[in-house]
């Protein structure tokens, strides 16, 4: 009986010991709408993030791109496409120190879309530290 009650409390003690060493991700919720994009953070520290897009739209299709500054350019890290009104999608992404941009980019043609959605206004600065 000893044994196993021993055996246990190692193994929850190796399980305990485990997740120390984890990376959780941090979560950001983003609130998009015509014309804004609305993050529930400006700024995140390094490492995993997810984001969680909730259209809160009543018709038209939406999606964040996290966009990394780099200089004159823009790099599309990571999308969540295609969320309906009133859905929600995520994803997670492991960023590094920098400045980024959460936006639409959907552009006329795209998702029944006749409107470029970054054009206007569906863009804000993101933060990583």
């Amino acid at each position: 009986m000893f044994r196993l009650a021993a055996c246990l409390a190692l193994g929850a003690v190796l399980t305990l010991v485990a997740g120390c060493g984890s990376d959780p991700a941090q979560r950001v919720a983003v609130d998009l709408t015509e014309w804004a994009v609305k993050p529930s953070v400006t700024g995140v520290n390094a490492g995993s993030v997810t984001f969680v897009a909730h259209n809160r739209s009543a018709s038209m299709v939406h999606e964040v791109a996290v966009l990394k500054i780099e200089g004159a350019n823009k790099k599309n890290l990571k999308e969540i496409e295609d969320v309906a009104p009133g859905q929600s999608k995520q994803t997670t992404v492991k960023l590094s120190p920098g400045e980024y941009e959460l936006a639409c980019v959907i552009t006329p043609g795209e998702s029944g879309s006749t409107v470029d959605h970054y054009q206007l206004g569906m863009v804000t600065s993101f933060s990583v530290r």
